[in-house]
């Protein structure tokens, strides 16, 4: 099994000055950008073989699928758990400066030896990793052999730590998510298959077989 996940495009968050969160009903829409990205995207994605398209519940998520669907001709299925981390209550409506102090990133590692902290509301580290092992347990009950889904750079990261180190990744390591970077409409390709044992070693039927890749970029040079 394939699983093609599509970071959703730029939204106007993202273009804010220095990546500012915005309140949902403000910052949670595409820019025209981000329109463009998603629409070069589709035209790689034509060839993936999925039968419909996954989404988060965020609205720039939906608006991401929805320009998929006008290439793809696919059905949108919306699925809550490729939903992008949860910060603390409010986020949105404080300043840059004080998002950069309040963020998820700091607050978690600061409480790196207890993952069930939460922070005014803000998603816990064992919940985002649970999270992330329903979405796994979820897509594998498809029973498809490719799946496209539109989801977000946190919980992208997330997913790839949780299959490169499965429970050796602890709260402590949060900040090493930020070592990894995060493209609008980047495209990461997991694959699941049967478990296997090579070397003397076992090896997790899940791979990581590309991350944040945009192709279309390349082809247009």
């Amino acid at each position: 099994m394939l699983v093609h996940f599509l970071r959703h495009g730029q939204s106007i968050s993202n273009a804010a000055p220095g990546g500012m969160a915005l309140p949902g009903a403000e910052g949670d829409h595409l820019t025209e950008r981000g329109r463009e990205q998603a629409r070069a995207a589709a035209e790689e994605l034509t060839g993936v073989g999925a039968k419909r398209i996954l989404c988060s519940p965020l609205q720039r998520a939906r608006e991401t699928a929805e320009v998929l669907q006008e290439r793809l001709e696919l059905p949108i299925e919306e699925m809550e758990e490729i939903g992008e981390l949860r910060e603390s209550d409010r986020y949105g409506e404080l300043s840059l400066e004080h998002q950069r102090h309040r963020r998820w990133s700091v607050w978690m590692a600061e409480h790196g030896d207890d993952p069930d902290y939460s922070y005014r509301g803000g998603e816990s580290f064992n919940q985002i990793s649970r999270r992330v092992q329903r979405a796994q347990e979820r897509l594998l009950g498809l029973g498809e052999e490719s799946v496209l889904a539109v989801s977000h750079g946190i919980f992208l990261r997330f997913f790839l730590m949780r299959v490169l180190f499965g429970d050796d990744f602890r709260a402590g390591k949060v900040q090493r998510l930020w070592q990894l970077g995060s493209l609008n409409c980047g495209l990461s390709v997991f694959e699941h298959r049967r478990r296997e044992v090579e070397a003397n070693y076992e090896i997790d039927p899940w791979t990581c077989l590309s991350w944040m890749e945009r192709p279309w970029l390349s082809r247009r040079a």
